[in-house]
């Protein structure tokens, strides 16, 4: 694999945009939501690689979606 370097992640969720990172990690939290969805990332890299827009869908289990964690984690030990 070449030395290509990521300059900017721009991240999608059903075509809305929910975050933009240029640093390490290039990672975004995504809400549990009832139905279909896709989250898609807009990958530039600095050299003159051409963009690459990866594709995820997802689908969130109904426990997730009735009771979504929020807050710290509860685990204890």
């Amino acid at each position: 694999m070449t030395g290509r370097q990521i300059r900017r992640v721009v991240f999608r969720l059903d075509g809305r945009r929910i975050a933009s990172r240029s640093g390490s990690p290039f990672r975004v939290w995504v809400q549990a939501l009832a139905g279909r969805h896709e989250v898609t990332a807009r990958v530039t890299f600095k050299d003159a690689t051409r963009a690459k827009t990866l594709r995820l869908g997802y689908r969130a289990c109904a426990a997730a979606v009735r009771h979504p964690r929020t807050g710290p984690s509860q685990f204890t030990g």
